[in-house]
């Protein structure tokens, strides 16, 4: 009988994707038959014509496996697609087509791993919340949320409630997340208040900055952002960003890599600030980049100081508030162009998950 595994989150970027990526290749490992399905997508990317969620084009690219849209990922909800579902409600025609893809899988495969969308809640509004659809490829679920004491157990009993309430069985939760300084504090009591709250966890993984934090290079992507100098590396990772012509002495005093964020119009007054506190300072190497906002309205002759200092800087068409609203949202999204992170998430996953009692507790 085939294992189907719902890997559910308590809400989203708590590192779903991450986790589901870490539990298919682990079980590759042990040389097992897995399959995998993002049921409802919201996302999605268009393949030979057809859409497909872009975590499964992702993930199934990861692995190395071809992509069928049917069947790795049935459904998607595009734009327009909720408001023409709710003046045309077809519920047994998007049952039809998850179950359709389920039944090939679980013939086609041992275990079989399905991967959720944002919250628990997420599809209600189209009768497949992510708890309906656990329920409907009869698959048990393993609930996922981010670290901490009362919030991380309220949020896991809230998600548990629903897949309950929907019977679809929850095996346990993988918290993520959990700073190192504090596992050995913290973890103990949170398994505690898990356990007694029938929510078995089954492992603790740790924050990991090449996970959290993006490089240069791929908020360049994300922003489509034209590179000027390209200075010593377009590969340092980003822990903060600064807004403005001045780093803040409480900015400068963290050891972290920052991206200034500024205007075009301002670069005269930012190459004075930057040559003063380099005068006083050790932010030339605190400083990662520089990305100048509302297009090229500059002299090229005042790249010269940034080319010296090693500095790269970019430049995008959009306003500073446009730019800060992107990048706060930006989340570094795992994918085939980061191998360290997927060899981070293999090896976090197989060092802090219990794969023998999970699988023992998800199956049929």
């Amino acid at each position: 009988m085939t294992t189907k595994i719902f890997m559910a989150a308590t809400e989203q970027h708590v590192g779903k994707t991450s986790m589901t990526l870490g539990l298919i290749s682990n079980l590759l490992e042990r040389g097992l038959n897995v399959g995998y399905c993002k049921p409802v997508g919201q996302h999605y990317l268009n393949v030979e014509g057809k859409r497909a969620d872009k975590d499964a084009v992702v993930l199934m690219d990861m692995l190395g496996l071809p992509l069928e849209p049917e069947i790795h990922s049935p459904v998607i909800l595009g734009s327009g697609d909720t408001r023409s579902y709710l003046e045309s409600p077809d519920p047994e025609g998007m049952s039809r087509r998850i179950l359709a893809a389920a039944g090939k899988l679980e013939r086609q495969h041992d275990i079989v791993v399905f991967e959720g969308t944002g919250h628990p809640g997420v599809g209600s509004v189209v009768d497949h919340s992510n708890a309906q659809v656990a329920a409907m490829v009869g698959a048990r679920v393993v609930l996922i949320g981010e670290a901490g004491i009362g919030n991380a157990i309220d949020r896991l009993c809230l998600g548990k409630n629903l897949f309950d309430s929907s019977q679809a069985p929850v095996a346990g939760s993988i918290i993520n997340k959990m700073k190192l300084s504090k596992m050995e504090k913290i973890a103990p009591t949170l398994r505690l208040g898990c356990e007694r709250k029938a929510l078995p966890v089954l492992g603790v993984v740790p924050y990991d900055d090449v996970l959290v934090y993006p490089r240069l290079d791929q908020i360049i992507r994300a922003l489509e952002a034209e590179v000027l100098v390209k200075g010593d590396s377009l590969e340092k990772r980003i822990c903060c960003y600064a807004f403005g012509t001045v780093l803040r002495h409480e900015c400068m005093a963290k050891e972290a890599a920052i991206l200034l964020v500024t205007p075009s119009s301002d670069l005269d007054s930012l190459i004075s600030n930057i040559v003063e506190q380099r005068l006083h300072t050790d932010s030339r190497w605190k400083i990662a980049g520089v990305l100048l906002t509302a297009g090229k309205t500059f002299d090229s002759d005042s790249m010269a100081v940034f080319e010296t200092g090693g500095i790269p800087v970019l430049a995008t068409e959009m306003d500073t508030y446009t730019t800060a609203v992107r990048l706060h949202e930006y989340v570094a999204k795992i994918d085939v162009n980061s191998p360290e992170k997927i060899e981070t998430v293999k090896g976090l996953f197989a060092e802090h998950v219990d794969m023998d009692r999970l699988l023992e507790q998800c199956a049929p």
